[in-house]
């Protein structure tokens, strides 16, 4: 990851587990990485607020997103990389 940002790529990172977004959202936290998240309790007015945030700030270096809300028409085309995790 140290990589990736290290050579300004942005980057979405979808996992059907909400259980390994907390992993590496503790991950990136403790590394200081900034990062959004939209999973399943992320109401549908802020999910677009988070979209925005991460289009539009080039400071947030990761989205965190279930697969189960990426289906939802997402337009995320700021980001340059994506990894799916399990």
């Amino acid at each position: 990851m140290q990589d990736l940002k290290k050579n300004n790529h942005r980057v979405l990172i979808f996992s059907q587990s909400t259980k390994m977004l907390d992993i590496i959202q503790q991950v990136f936290k403790q590394e200081g990485h900034k990062f959004v998240r939209i999973d399943g309790e992320i109401p549908l007015k802020e999910r677009q607020q988070r979209i925005n945030t991460f289009n539009t700030d080039r400071s947030y270096f990761c989205f965190l997103l279930s697969t189960k809300v990426g289906g939802f028409g997402l337009n995320l085309t700021s980001a340059d990389r994506v990894i799916i995790c399990k």
